[in-house]
């Protein structure tokens, strides 16, 4: 016999889902234990059955015995009340016979009806749609059950259309007692109120479940082919699950195989899923009915839907679901598209004469969408020519007509579209971020063979989209997101115009003195006809689209303008994101981090607005907000991603009931049903649907059922606290200064106070400017500092304005703090050329010191900047190219061209000008400047100064330069940097000119000249020199690890500020490690290039990326140590840049380190952090939205400087110090000339020249062959 599930199968002739058959089973059980009452209706007082006469009315089995009204006495006008036993409210057909059940006394019923509990419901009583009775409790009170006619029962004998009526049951449904206790007369005041509407309930908890919670437990996948009709698809499937899929590759995880798996029977097969709209209620037989609270129905069944074909891939970031969708679409691939049900009359071909039974099987096939390439396939590699048949059914490939559509209103000039022709297709459409397409590339070569695949991006070499019929022969079209957005344009002539829903007279000018009208009007063979509108694919998948979020119904992007356009069997999503807040629980709220042995330690003087001192513990303490103001947020921010789910859903998606339209008259509000009452006032969810619309869209694995399968290499991240150089230090208290003289001399108000309302945008960047000062600032010319001391000086001497005595000790320790910036011997120079300072140890003679020291001054060490050194290691190269025996002499003469063309300023003049000027004129853009000569600072890097890293860099072999697309050469352009003479001009200019750091743009670099070799000799005293310190701490730690590791392990470097990767650019370049920078200013398809270059060849071992466009989908699981410069303030962001290498595909264990500079704004960002939930997180776009974070910066603090250091004790030392002049740094001591096959790959370019250089580069790779270093800032 059959289960109650197997017969609701063959019932429903189709799948039905989890939720639907659990509820069946439920009923199943609860029917087998049915609850029996006392009734009026079970006739005399023997049980017999009552009768009916003359009025086919239902019996009461078939009335659903909902709940009950509590009934006082005092609300009932009758004498008589007692009514010991149950007792029927008469209908007016009914006969009054002994026989017929016992009825209630006529003038009791009739007070009954007229008291105000149910006066409102005579007219339901009359018309049938409801039945009660009713029996007295006590004295005082007692109660009337209600049975309810269900919807779908009795149609044909009483009318269910009124309003009025209908009405009055959404009034009753929202009034009844459903609880067990008041059905059998047994409640009291003190029992509360069971609704059908559990929102009402006093004592339900309101809120439930959160979004996240329930996105975390979504029940993991199980697929199941034996509920597949379809043979086909159900080999498919079994293939899939057993990762035996012809053309795939790759074995697949187990979750791997299920969820590709799950997804095809979804396509295949969509579940049946309950109206989310119906609550599901159980009545007093203990039977479940279903219930449309806001419509006032009740069913006995309930109404369901298909779920959407397709929905959101969202397994966690890193675990291939790139893999999952290509398995996905190997399986299917022989699978064509099939008609939809409502387009497929007519489809049979009607011939003028009676085809061949060739033609008529092949058009059958085609029209059935039966697979068949693989049959004829093997055939043919069975030597038999199936020509005639392939061809047959490449004739008769299916197809069918989309009807025109319907005029929204009948003009006089109508329109007439004709039906469209739309072609049936495997072909799967696959849109990706531009950035991605390179890797969906490299991930197609890694994973599959066999498949046709047609890449259309939108560079200026990208071909045009093929028409239609072509299109159709390949498996996967791939299209790049700005790319497929211009198909938008479908029906669209070049002036933007498109046909009308009437045709238009001309009213052109006519041609001279003619009667004919030089027309130029609209004209549809000038439109654009997208191929794509002409075809109907397997399945559209986009990757990270979660953007579609953002489209609604009112409001359409181009995207969604060309989704609604195709025709497509199934839509699908992959985003390990769908939303902002939603992410798998895996993803650490917080930065972990190891317990540090140097805790954040209070500033030494740290004054509040009022000058109470404080401190950032306290700070941090304060930060705890009211659990009223954090629930709101959590709200809110749950309030988002639902509004953004239901875009989805309704939009992209079209699920129903959400996507339903008015035409249909079943339109349903996601607002309405799917919020939580939480969420608005408009919003009455309830959890059981929200949960049920997450399952019939989202595919994930819970992290339990992933582990079972899959084990990642260990993850091991650290915080690393470093002790900043004395360099470090007084860039720190520099800002300090000008942030306490700027609060203390403008009285902490007015316009020209920092922190005025009016001077946000100045505030962001001087905290930008702040947080580079973390690594290196040199922003702050001497002249801006002198400046500054001067107006505090003359502040206190004059002292028109009475301040606090903690005050006037902020502004001592600001001057103090001040004169030891400028007295300091080292921090000049930086701030003059914006240079990175490095001590370099060495023999070399006294002229040559002065030569090149940065300083003017020999010595050993020698103070020099990267440039600098970089010049000196050029020349020492080129010196050997040449052949010289001895490459140290001219370097005197060569230190001297180095330094005239770095000192572009007199630095004398720089130190010894002062600003008298007032300061109190107003800014280019009507701004006040700043109180207390306040500037934010100019840090641009010597690039952006308008000096190349080397005036002959393009002469000697670079030790970065581009090949093809594997090594790019990026240099830097920006403005000439020359001070104007002025000190307030210069001054008003730094405060003003945004600290943005150089373009990064990709050029093409080559260099064919044909090396030379050379040797050091040994004893040279050049063969000493050494890098041995720099004056960033973060510099110095990054140089010791990455020398280290460079040579074993691929590196990841995030930074958020392109000064800060221009820096790291430039040591690396002196040290000679080839590098990569990826960063947002490069063009798209370059920074795809960048990704496929670093994963897939081994001479760039280090790429610098910027830590915002890290959460993209990209694969760097080739990189196996990870760096991030500073503390990253969201922790999703860190959580997703860390899954770049911690991932899928990657072998060694990750080992990530965060670099936090003791006593800066650092370590307050990374402990703040840790106590905000996600939805503060989600709140700031940036960290003055935090409180706790704008206290921190409003409340200067100075860190402990130690005076008289001598120079190289003011630095950040190496732990090793690496050679100036040793192998790869300058030199290429052993590079073999480039013969006729490297410039043959170079001149080549594009992918095949890539793919050419990569096998020279892998051969040379084993001889020590080195190409060049990084792509460098343009």
């Amino acid at each position: 016999m059959y289960s109650v599930a197997g017969c609701t199968r063959l019932l429903l002739g189709q799948y039905v889902d989890d939720r639907l058959l659990t509820s069946i089973q439920v009923i199943s059980s609860i029917s087998s234990r049915r609850k029996d009452f006392e009734s009026g209706f079970n006739g005399s007082p023997a049980g017999g059955p009552h009768q009916r006469s003359r009025h086919d009315c239902p019996e009461i089995a078939k009335y659903i015995p909902v709940g009950s009204l509590r009934i006082h006495k005092s609300d009932v006008d009758s004498h008589t009340w007692e009514q010991g036993e149950w007792g029927i409210f008469t209908h007016p057909r009914d006969v009054y016979s002994p026989q017929a059940g016992r009825f209630l006394p006529t003038d009791l019923q009739t007070a009954l009806l007229q008291s105000p509990v149910m006066q409102p419901y005579r007219g339901l009583h009359n018309a049938e749609w409801i039945r009660m009775e009713f029996k007295t409790q006590d004295q005082a009170i007692g109660q009337t059950r209600v049975y309810i006619l269900p919807d779908d029962v009795g149609r044909a004998s009483i009318d269910r259309d009124s309003l009025s009526l209908r009405g009055a049951l959404r009034f009753l449904l929202a009034r009844l007692d459903i609880s067990p206790s008041t059905w059998n007369g047994h409640w009291s005041e003190n029992l509360p109120i069971a609704h059908v509407d559990c929102t009402l309930d006093e004592d339900r908890n309101k809120d439930g479940a959160s979004l996240f919670r329930l996105f975390n437990t979504l029940p993991s996948p199980t697929p199941n082919p034996d509920d597949i009709s379809d043979p086909y698809i159900r080999e498919a499937m079994t293939k899939l699950l057993s990762s035996d899929v012809e053309g795939l590759k790759t074995t697949m995880y187990k979750y791997q195989r299920r969820s590709a798996a799950l997804m095809l029977q979804r396509e295949a097969q969509p579940a049946r899923i309950i109206d989310p709209r119906l609550t599901s209620v159980i009545d007093q037989k203990g039977e479940i009915w279903y219930c449309d609270i806001d419509v006032g129905s009740c069913l006995s069944d309930p109404r369901t839907y298909d779920s959407a074909c397709g929905g959101v891939l969202a397994e966690t970031m890193g675990l291939g679901k790139t893999l999952i969708s290509l398995s996905l679409i190997l399986a299917s691939r022989e699978l064509s598209s099939h008609i939809p049900v409502e387009h497929s009359v007519g489809t049979i071909p009607i011939r003028k004469k009676v085809g061949t039974l060739m033609e008529m099987a092949a058009s059958t096939v085609g029209r059935t969408g039966t697979p068949w390439k693989d049959y004829f396939a093997q055939a043919e590699a069975d030597a038999k020519d199936m020509s005639p048949c392939v061809n047959a059914l490449k004739e008769g490939a299916g197809f069918y007509f989309l009807p025109s559509p319907t005029p929204i209103r009948s003009t006089r000039n109508p329109v007439v579209i004709q039906p469209r022709k739309i072609w049936l297709t495997a072909a799967t459409l696959v849109v990706v971020p531009a950035n991605l397409i390179e890797q969906w590339r490299s991930e197609i070569v890694k994973h599959t063979v066999g498949l046709k695949v047609l890449y259309l991006g939108n560079g200026k070499r990208d071909i045009p989209t093929p028409p239609a019929k072509e299109l159709a022969e390949y498996d996967i079209i791939i299209y790049t997101k700005p790319r497929f957005d211009r198909e938008s344009k479908d029906g669209y002539d070049k002036n933007g115009r498109h046909v009308g829903a009437s045709n238009k007279i001309c009213n052109c000018p006519y041609i001279g003195a003619t009667r004919e009208r030089a027309c130029a009007c609209f004209r549809e063979e000038d439109a654009y006809h997208s191929p794509l509108t002409d075809l109907h694919f397997k399945r559209l998948i986009t990757d990270e689209g979660h953007n579609f979020g953002n489209a609604s119904k009112t409001q359409k992007t181009e995207a969604i303008t060309v989704v609604d356009s195709l025709q497509l069997d199934a839509r699908w999503i992959v985003s390990g994101t769908p939303t902002q807040g939603l992410y798998g629980a895996e993803v650490p709220s917080s930065t972990p981090s190891t317990p540090s042995s140097n805790p954040i330690s209070p500033p030494l003087n740290s004054y509040n607005q009022d000058g109470i001192e404080t401190s950032t513990q306290a700070a941090l303490t304060k930060a705890l907000k009211d659990p009223r103001e954090m629930e709101e947020l959590f709200h809110q921010q749950e309030r988002k991603d639902l509004e953004k789910l239901g875009n989805i859903a309704t939009s992209y998606l079209k699920a129903r009931p959400w996507a339903n339209t008015r035409d249909d008259n079943d339109a349903a509000s996601w607002t309405h049903h799917v919020m939580q009452p939480r969420h608005g006032s408009k919003s009455r969810g309830n959890m059981d649907c929200l949960r049920a619309t997450l399952e019939s869209m989202i595919i994930r694995h819970r992290p339990e059922d992933i582990q079972q399968d899959i084990a990642l290499p260990p993850l091991s991240q650290e915080v690393i606290y470093l002790d900043g150089s004395t360099q470090d230090k007084l860039s720190l208290n520099t800002f300090s200064m000008m942030i306490v003289g700027n609060a203390v001399t403008s009285e902490r108000k007015d316009l020209d106070y920092l922190f005025h309302p009016r001077q946000r945008k100045a505030l962001q960047e001087l905290v930008s400017n702040l947080r580079q000062a973390s690594f290196f600032w040199s922003g702050f010319s001497a002249s801006i500092v002198q400046g500054s001391l001067e107006i505090y000086q003359k502040f206190l001497q004059e002292g028109k304005i009475e301040i606090s005595a903690a005050d006037r000790l902020l502004l001592e320790e600001s001057i103090r703090y001040g004169e030891m910036v400028l007295s300091n011997k080292i921090s000049p120079f930086a701030s003059a050329f914006h240079e990175m300072p490095m001590f370099i140890q060495n023999e070399l003679a006294d002229k040559v010191q002065e030569a090149w020291a940065l300083d003017k001054t020999p010595g050993n060490p020698t103070l020099m900047s990267s440039t600098m050194v970089y010049a000196a290691q050029e020349f020492v190269y080129k010196e050997l190219q040449s052949g010289k025996e001895d490459p140290a002499k001219g370097l005197v003469d060569a230190g001297r061209d180095a330094r005239s063309k770095l000192f572009t300023k007199d630095l004398s003049s720089g130190l010894t000008k002062r600003s008298n000027a007032s300061l109190s004129s107003r800014g280019s853009e009507g701004t006040p400047i700043l109180a207390g000569g306040v500037a934010l600072g100019d840090g641009s890097s010597p690039r952006r100064k308008g000096r190349s890293l080397s005036t002959s860099a393009s002469k000697r072999a670079p030790s970065s330069k581009k090949l093809s697309s594997d090594e790019k050469d990026n240099n830097s352009t920006g403005g000439t940097g020359k001070a104007s003479g002025n000190p307030q001009q210069d001054q008003h200019r730094e405060a003003t000119a945004p600290s943005q750091g150089p373009i990064l743009k990709p050029a093409m670099k080559k260099s064919l000249k044909p090396d030379i070799a050379g040797t050091l000799d040994p004893s040279s005293q050049l063969a000493s020199a050494k890098i041995i310190s720099t004056a960033s701490a973060k510099l110095s730690y990054l140089m010791d690890k990455i020398l280290l590791f460079h040579k074993k392990e691929k590196i990841l470097v995030f930074y958020e500020s392109q000064n800060v990767a221009w820096y790291i650019a430039q040591a690396l370049e002196c040290l000679g490690v080839k590098h990569l920078i990826y960063d947002k200013s490069l063009k798209l398809e370059k920074r795809a290039e960048y990704v496929v270059t670093f994963n897939q060849t081994d001479s760039f071992p280090v790429l610098l990326m910027d830590v915002s466009q890290a959460a993209f989908g990209l694969d760097m699981s080739s990189a196996s140590r990870v760096f991030f410069v500073n503390p990253i303030f969201s922790p999703q962001v860190e959580a997703q840049a860390v899954k770049r290498a911690h991932r899928i595909g990657q072998t060694r264990p990750v080992f990530v380190e965060t670099l936090v500079l003791k006593g800066s704004i650092e370590e307050v960002i990374l402990e703040r952090r840790k106590t905000m939930s996600s939805e503060e997180h989600n709140k700031c776009k940036n960290i003055l939205d935090d409180g706790v974070m704008y206290d921190w910066i409003r409340n200067a603090r100075f860190l402990h400087v130690k005076d008289n250091l001598a120079g190289p004790e003011q630095m950040a030392k190496l732990s090793t110090a690496p050679l100036l002049f040793g192998r790869g740094t300058g030199a290429r001591f052993d590079t073999p000339t480039l013969d006729a096959q490297n410039v043959a790959a170079i001149e080549m370019g594009g992918e095949e020249g890539l793919g050419l250089l990569n096998k020279i580069r892998t051969s040379d790779s084993k001889s020590g062959a080195r190409f060049g270093r990084k792509a460098r800032f343009e």
